[in-house]
């Protein structure tokens, strides 16, 4: 980038000097582009906290596991080595590095760099990712705002994914099903393939009251659907899923369940909350 620049500033038999490259590489630093952005985007979460770390002096020295880390830097001319110290070859990522860009990632590494700061701080991460939500029902604010701050007890948080999973389904009857009613034709379409095609499906003429809801639901957004709906697929898979969480929550006994899961089944709730939220506003 700062080569194209020079390039197109210098006329023909024009010298270049050092003060001319200092120029462009100040204006290199403001370019609206995004490229040194883009470069930096490109560095991994590990290259990003090497890079921050060698720019505020904090470490120099990078052996063992994250000489890896280091080295495609190096080969990128990010950095240099001197003996067994690493120091900045270029001015324009350092600049990046000590700017905002690395104060996000520093921050970043801060909240979620290790195990133990990612349980510490995840809870408030999903409680920001809630607030983001469009209230389309306050009855699954109220059980979801219950599952997050019931983090610190899986058996609670756990047993309440079968609730929000109710819920969710509601609201999907309501806007499909308003009158809570399967036309016919869904049904006689469901008993042809049974009958002439030998396909495993079941000719539903009511909506079910336990978990056989999210089979009703897999045949109206799968490749035996009746008629087409508002409903994705990918709602479906997200809402079969935490039926299937909330049966676990219910009889899961004496298992011990990791921080993962329960964050996992969270973001699967929450994104399951955003793909209804537009979902019920198509056609």
């Amino acid at each position: 980038m700062l080569g194209q620049r020079l390039w197109a500033r210098l006329d023909a038999g024009q010298s270049l000097t050092p003060e001319i490259v200092n120029e462009e590489g100040a204006d290199l630093l403001n370019d609206p582009s995004g490229y040194l952005q883009d470069l930096w985007d490109d560095c991994t979460p590990e290259q990003k906290e090497i890079l921050t770390s060698v720019a505020s002096g904090r470490a120099d020295e990078f052996s063992g596991a994250s000489a890896r880390h280091v080295r495609p830097l190096i080969q990128r001319g990010y950095l240099s080595r001197a003996g067994s110290r690493v120091q900045f070859q270029c001015r324009a990522i350092r600049s990046v590095a000590e700017g905002e860009l690395g104060a996000q990632s520093e921050l970043m590494t801060n909240l979620f760099g290790t195990a133990d700061r990612f349980g510490q701080n995840v809870r408030v991460l999903l409680q920001y990712r809630l607030a983001a939500r469009a209230p389309i029902d306050e009855h699954l604010l109220r059980v979801t705002e219950k599952i997050i701050d019931a983090f610190d007890d899986p058996n609670t948080s756990l047993a309440l994914f079968r609730e929000a999973a109710r819920q969710l389904l509601f609201l999907v009857w309501r806007r499909v099903l308003p009158d809570r009613r399967i036309p016919v034709a869904w049904t006689e379409h469901w008993r042809s393939l049974q009958s002439e095609r030998n396909i495993r499906v079941t000719p539903f003429t009511s909506i079910p009251a336990d978990g056989s809801q999210c089979k009703l639901l897999d045949q109206l957004t799968g490749q035996h659907r009746p008629t087409d709906t508002c409903i994705r697929r990918s709602t479906y898979l997200l809402v079969d899923s935490l039926w299937g969480i909330g049966d676990y929550g219910q009889h899961r006994d004496t298992e011990e369940t990791q921080l993962g899961f329960l964050v996992c089944s969270c973001f699967t709730l929450l994104e399951a909350w955003a793909q209804l939220e537009v979902d019920l506003q198509r056609t």
